[in-house]
C-alpha cells in the first residue's frame, strides 16, 4: 500500500512531449551516448537526465532509451538502487509498447543492478527472462544481447564460486564477442572472472598464478583495488598469518584512502565483509580485522542513506511501480539488520579495548558500540542503530567501540582477556587453510 501511495504522488508528470521536443531529445540522447563512449560520464549523465525531463510520461522510445542508458551509467557508478528503478521503469514502458528488444535491454540493466546489490537469488530469474527474449530475435541482431547475457552468467557463477559454470559462460561470451565485434572478450574480464571464481571456491592455490596475469591497471584506481582485493583473498587462503594479513592490511588502507566516487558503497561493503570474515576465521582477532568491520559498517549505513535518497527523490519510481518500492524497502531493512549483526560479530570476536570515550567528534568520527549496538552521535548521545542516520554520508567515519555503560559492566572481563596470551595457530595452518 505504501508503494502504491508513493507512486500516486510521483505520477504527476507530463503525459506527452511535442514533436520539436522529441527531435531535440533524440539529438541530446545521441550526444550523451557519445560522451559516454568518450568517458565523459558527467556530461553523459546530464544529457540522459535532460532527455528524461523532456520525455517523462510519454512512453515513447526516447524515454525508454534514456531510462536504460541512465540505468547503465548509475550501475557502473555504484548507484544500484537508482539503476534498479530506472531499468524497471524502462521494462514497464517496453512491455506496454510491446517492444521485446527494449524489454531485454532493460532487463539486462536490472540484472546488473541486482548483481551490484548482491541479490543473487533474483538474478537467475531475470537472466532466464532475457534468454527467452533473445531466443525469439533474429540471429544476426542478437549477438550483442547474447554477449551481455553470457557475461552476466559468468559474473553470477564467479561470485557463487562455480568455476566450471563461470568458464563455460566465458566461452559463450567469447563466441558472441567474436561474432559481434570480431574481438575476444577483454583480458581483464577473463582474469577477473577466473580469480573471483577460484577464490570464492576456496581454490586459492589455483588462483595464485592468476595474480601474475593481471592486465595493467592503466592508472584506474578501481582496477588497482580489484587486484589488491583478490591478492588479499588468495593469500589469506594460502598463508594467512604472514602474507595474508599484510595483503589484507594493504588492501583495506587503499580502500579507505580511495577518493570518493572511485568505488561505490556496494563494492566497499562486499569486499570489506569478505576480508573481515576470512581474517576472523583464518587469523583471529588482529587489528586489521577491526579495520575491515569498520569499513563494512560505514558502507552499510551509506547503503541505507542511498536507499532513502532514492525513495525520496527519484521520479522513475512512479513508472517502476510498487514492486521496486517494496524491494528497496526490503533492502533497507536488510542492511539495517546486517549492521546490527555485524556489531554482534565484532563483540563476539574479541572484546576490543574502547576508543577514547571522551572523544569529541570534530572529524566526523562515529562510534558504534559493539555490545549494545547503539551509535554515539555528534552531540555525545547514544542512540539505537535503527534510528541513526547521518546528515551527510561522506562526512563521517565509523569505528566500532564500546559505550560507557557497557565498558563499566565489562571492564573486568575485557582487561582479563587483553592480558590472556593468545593461542598461536598450529604450524600446519599456513598450508592447510585454503577454504574461506
Amino acid at each position: 500500500m505504501a508503494g502504491a501511495a508513493l507512486c500516486t504522488r510521483l505520477s504527476r508528470v507530463p503525459r506527452s512531449v511535442s514533436q520539436y521536443g522529441a527531435m531535440d531529445a533524440a539529438a541530446t540522447l545521441q550526444r550523451g551516448e557519445s560522451h559516454e563512449r568518450a568517458g565523459e560520464l558527467a556530461a553523459a549523465e546530464a544529457d540522459y537526465r535532460a532527455v528524461l525531463a523532456a520525455t517523462r510520461g510519454s512512453g515513447d522510445a526516447l524515454e525508454r532509451a534514456a531510462n536504460v542508458d541512465l540505468a547503465r551509467l548509475c550501475a557502473s557508478d555504484g548507484r544500484e538502487f537508482e539503476a534498479l528503478a530506472l531499468s524497471d521503469a524502462a521494462a514497464q514502458l517496453a512491455e506496454r509498447a510491446h517492444h521485446p528488444w527494449d524489454l531485454a535491454r532493460a532487463r539486462l540493466q536490472y540484472a546488473t543492478a541486482l548483481h551490484g546489490i548482491e541479490d543473487y537469488a533474483r538474478v537467475p530469474v531475470v537472466l532466464g527472462q532475457i534468454a527467452a527474449a533473445v531466443a525469439g530475435f533474429d540471429e544476426g541482431h542478437a549477438w550483442r544481447l547474447r554477449l551481455s547475457l553470457s557475461l552476466q552468467r559468468a559474473r553470477l557463477a564467479a561470485y557463487l564460486g562455480d568455476v566450471d559454470a563461470a568458464r563455460l559462460a566465458l566461452d559463450q561470451a567469447n563466441e558472441a564477442s567474436l561474432a559481434s565485434t570480431g574481438a575476444p572478450v577483454p583480458a581483464r574480464i577473463v582474469w577477473l572472472v577466473n580469480v573471483v571464481a577460484l577464490n570464492t571456491a576456496g581454490r586459492c592455490a589455483e588462483a595464485e598464478p592468476w595474480l601474475d596475469k593481471a592486465p595493467p591497471s592503466e592508472g584506474v584506481i578501481r582496477r588497482e583495488l580489484e587486484y589488491a582485493e583478490h591478492k588479499a583473498r588468495c593469500l589469506l587462503g594460502l598463508r594467512p598469518e604472514s602474507d595474508g594479513v599484510a595483503a589484507a592490511a594493504a588492501f583495506l588502507d587503499a580502500l579507505e584512502g580511495a577518493p570518493a566516487g572511485t568505488v561505490g558503497s556496494a563494492w566497499r561493503l562486499r569486499a570489506a565483509l569478505d576480508i573481515g570474515r576470512r581474517l576472523t576465521e583464518l587469523v583471529g582477532p588482529v587489528p586489521v580485522t577491526k579495520q575491515a568491520w569498520d569499513v563494512a559498517g560505514h558502507a552499510l549505513i551509506v547503503r541505507v542513506l542511498e536507499i532513502d535518497a532514492c525513495l525520496r527523490t527519484l521520479p522513475e519510481l512512479a513508472s517502476a511501480g510498487p514492486v521496486v518500492f517494496d524491494l528497496l524497502t526490503e533492502y533497507r531493512a536488510r542492511f539495517r539488520e546486517r549492521h546490527q549483526q555485524l556489531l554482534r560479530e565484532v563483540a563476539a570476536s574479541r572484546p576490543w579495548p574502547p576508543i577514547d570515550l571522551g572523544l569529541v567528534d570534530a572529524k566526523g568520527l562515529v562510534i558504534a558500540c559493539a555490545w549494545c549496538t547503539r551509535v554515539r552521535t555528534a552531540d555525545g548521545q547514544w542512540t539505537p542503530i535503527r534510528q541513526f542516520l547521518p546528515q551527510d554520508e561522506g562526512q563521517f567515519k565509523l569505528s566500532h567501540g564500546i559505550c560507557a555503560g557497557c565498558w563499566e559492566r565489562l571492564a573486568g572481563d575485557i582487561d582479563a582477556y587483553a592480558k590472556k596470551p593468545q593461542r598461536p595457530a598450529p604450524p600446519e595452518a599456513e598450508h592447510s587453510k585454503e577454504t574461506p
